[in-house]
């Protein structure tokens, strides 16, 4: 490759062009799935909790700027291990899916030591999104209402133990080392 410099004896353009965007680009996910929930949600019957967490991804998320499309994988991810591991099972019909237990989701969170508010925030409002699209184009009447999931999440926030970057001494923090066990990672 030849080397091309400008009129002051910089190189015009990055060697490296292109490479990096492809470097991001093989580390996509596929279209259609979410990470994190592989065996979780890949049985899917019509009208399923799985299959409406699908639905919603695709209609809603995956159109969205990647940052906000990861925020609500995440979302989506940690809900669906969640209802995998204590219900109900993500096959159940959605039916069987109501706004307590979304807060019981929240509970979840904290107790798996992920207490971070602005994570909390972002699950109630992804996850009341979610039943709101459920009921908008699915018919689903799933009792939800965003500014009732507010206060849980404020509720919860107020009670959970402290981020560890603002905690004040060693004694506000939890021990996390068991975090990857109790979301059924044994792999780690």
């Amino acid at each position: 490759m030849a080397d091309r410099r400008d009129i002051y004896g910089r190189r015009a353009t990055s060697s490296s062009r292109g490479k990096t965007i492809q470097r991001i680009l093989d580390h996509q996910h596929a279209a259609g799935m979410i990470p994190g929930t592989e065996g979780v949600l890949d049985d899917r019957p019509d009208g399923s909790i799985a299959a409406v967490i699908m639905a919603f991804h695709a209609a809603w998320v995956e159109p969205k700027q990647v940052t906000t499309r990861r925020a609500y994988e995440r979302s989506l991810a940690f809900f669906a291990r969640d209802l995998a591991a204590n219900g109900p099972d993500p096959t159940r019909p959605v039916t069987e899916l109501d706004r307590e237990r979304i807060v019981a989701h929240l509970d979840w969170r904290i107790a798996a030591g992920m207490h971070d508010p602005g994570e909390l925030q972002r699950a109630a409002l992804h996850l009341t999104r979610l039943c709101e699209w459920a009921n908008e184009q699915l018919d689903a009447n799933i009792d939800v209402d965003r500014a009732w999931m507010r206060e849980r999440a404020a509720d919860r926030i107020a009670l959970a133990p402290p981020p560890f970057h603002v905690a004040s001494s060693a004694e506000q923090l939890r021990d996390t080392s068991n975090d990857a066990a109790t979301l059924g990672d044994s792999e780690s």
